[in-house]
């Protein structure tokens, strides 16, 4: 065995159980919490925080707020991340988190699907649970099957969004008969496709975030809304 080899060997084999303690450590979460607020340019808090080397974060608590107005709250949070890529200062995720609540104050992207449908913008977004997988990597946010269901609207989205707020989402919404009863049957046939209670479209979105295009694409016809 070569000498260099050893050395290596010796280090590492002392700097595990010190990283271990650091990861157990309730310091832990601030550090975690500062490296996920760098990576995502928002302010992120959790109240507890575990993370291990076998690439597994378990969170409570948690609290994200960005610059654009979005709020959101995760009651429970379980990452499976890979610790190779985050190495390599990128991100690979596949997420499960539990009671979510988004809030977001202005969205144009909110406004107009609401106002296509002749209902009130919501900007807040109740889900039992949201599960998916995220990366980044570059100035590139890549959103790969993002499942969300609450009691009222779920969400299946897959999409990317670049540095320059470029955005190219295809989305799934299925929205509950307590919100369709807000919108005119007559728009209601034309869009939706019905599944007992619940009232199914697809779209996609894409263009600017601030001013994005919304294609709708039904049984009827394509319409193309910018």
């Amino acid at each position: 065995m070569k000498k260099a080899f050893k050395i290596t060997l010796i280090i590492f084999c002392l700097a595990m159980p010190l990283a271990a303690i650091a990861i157990k450590s309730p310091l832990s979460k601030y550090f975690i919490s500062a490296y996920i607020s760098h990576r995502f340019n928002a302010e992120v808090k959790m109240q507890k925080c575990d993370v291990s080397l076998s690439g597994r974060l378990l969170a409570s608590g948690v609290e994200i707020k960005n610059k654009k107005g979005l709020n959101c709250t995760i009651k429970e949070a379980d990452v499976r991340y890979n610790l190779a890529a985050v190495l390599k200062g990128e991100m690979a995720l596949k997420y499960s988190l539990r009671s979510v609540k988004f809030i977001y104050s202005d969205s144009d992207i909110i406004t107009g699907i609401s106002r296509l449908f002749s209902i009130e913008p919501d900007y807040s977004l109740l889900f039992d649970a949201v599960d998916g997988q995220l990366f980044i990597k570059g100035d590139e946010l890549v959103v790969k099957d993002l499942d969300a269901r609450g009691e009222n609207v779920s969400l299946f989205v897959n999409g990317t969004t670049t540095a320059e707020e470029n955005i190219s989402y295809k989305i799934k919404l299925t929205l509950s008969e307590s919100i369709t009863s807000r919108i005119p049957d007559v728009v209601r046939k034309i869009f939706f496709i019905e599944q007992k209670e619940y009232s199914i479209v697809e779209l996609s979105i894409s263009g600017n975030a601030k001013k994005p295009s919304i294609n709708f694409s039904t049984p009827l016809f394509k319409l193309l809304i910018k």
